[in-house]
């Protein structure tokens, strides 16, 4: 039975099978043996699948289209989860963990003077340090979203530069256009509105056509082009 808008279905699933592996392949794509993928999927240190494909149905980790089934499918995995792979096969889960915090911090304090304002200012004090606690928190929560599989659809790679680039330009973009409510800009801020989105469109993902209006790329990047003439 199909599920879906055809149209919109096919288009997705060409984004699928040209941007992502498949399960099967993730062998050959990555370098890494099969046995040390099925090692990670049994002691649960696998990413969940970027998206799963059914017939006239489509799961990704962020949006689902049609009605696809709970169980069943092809699962395919987005390029960041390949270059992951490749780290995985060197380190055990606590040293990938720590490896993220530290990618993290360093790209949170590389890009300090911005992100305490865009995005990020939940992370340091109001003297502007960076709150060790907070920090804590949001790299743990960090590492569970990404073992979710959602982060994989959003970004090309997975360390901390991507993930403080992506929500830093994103809330810059918000500021800069009050969130897409300002009916016209000046020529200096359509300036720095295009820097900030050309910035997040170098760390994202395209998004599966079904999911990027409803995402970053179409809400932050789409539609503020559109909007603002940049």
């Amino acid at each position: 039975m199909f599920d879906a808008d055809r149209d919109l279905f096919e288009r997705s699933r060409a984004y699928v099978e040209s941007t992502c592996t498949p399960r099967e392949l993730l062998a050959a794509a990555s370098g890494v043996d099969e046995a040390t993928l099925q090692g990670l999927e049994e002691a649960g240190g696998m990413p969940a699948a970027t998206y799963t494909l059914f017939d006239g149905a489509i799961r990704s980790a962020i949006r689902e289209l049609g009605e696809p089934p709970q169980q069943g499918g092809r699962a395919f995995y987005a390029p960041a989860v390949i270059a992951w792979l490749r780290r995985a096969a060197l380190l055990d889960a606590d040293a990938l963990r720590t490896w993220f915090g530290e990618s993290f911090e360093a790209a949170l304090l590389a890009q300090a003077p911005d992100a305490r304002v865009h995005g990020w200012a939940r992370l340091f004090t109001t003297d502007g340090a960076v709150d060790r606690d907070a920090l804590a928190a949001e790299v743990q929560s960090l590492n569970a979203d990404w073992m979710n599989g959602g982060w994989a659809v959003c970004l090309r790679r997975w360390n901390g530069y991507h993930v403080v680039t992506k929500d830093l330009e994103r809330a810059r973009i918000g500021t800069i256009t009050a969130d897409g409510t300002r009916d016209t800009l000046s020529a200096a801020e359509r300036l720095a509105l295009q820097d900030a989105i050309e910035s997040l469109d170098a760390v994202m993902l395209s998004f599966a056509p079904f999911e990027r209006p409803h995402g970053t790329p179409g809400l932050y990047i789409d539609a503020m082009r559109e909007r603002y003439a940049v």
